[in-house]
């Protein structure tokens, strides 16, 4: 009788440490996929460390992607080069990006 309390306790407390873990989960987590060609290729030099942003066909989620010159982002001069050049050759690319603020993860173009 005791161990089924246990039991049963226990799958509380999982059930609402599952549950606070996934209230501090937000949209910085979850990246977005799309394939298309580029339709539009916009750069802004208002918006400091803001390169290239894309809008593809068939529309990505949110429907813009740009990349950020972050400290992370190492590629981010071949990442801009990449999108500008398959924008003008048409090509089409595989973008994964970030929801929470549109930034480009990684970019492949065939």
């Amino acid at each position: 009788m005791f161990r089924d309390h246990l039991d049963y306790f226990a799958k509380i407390a999982f059930f609402l440490g599952t549950t606070a873990a996934l209230l501090f989960v937000n949209e910085t987590c979850f990246a977005a996929q799309g394939t298309g060609k580029i339709s539009l290729y916009l750069l802004d030099p208002r918006i400091a460390g803001r390169g290239a942003c894309i809008q593809m066909a068939p529309a990505l989620p949110g429907t813009w992607a740009c990349v950020f010159s972050t400290t992370n982002n190492l590629l981010y001069h071949e990442l801009n080069d990449l999108l500008r050049d398959a924008y003008i050759a048409q090509k089409t690319c595989f973008v994964d990006f970030e929801t929470s603020n549109f930034s480009v993860n990684s970019a492949q173009c065939m």
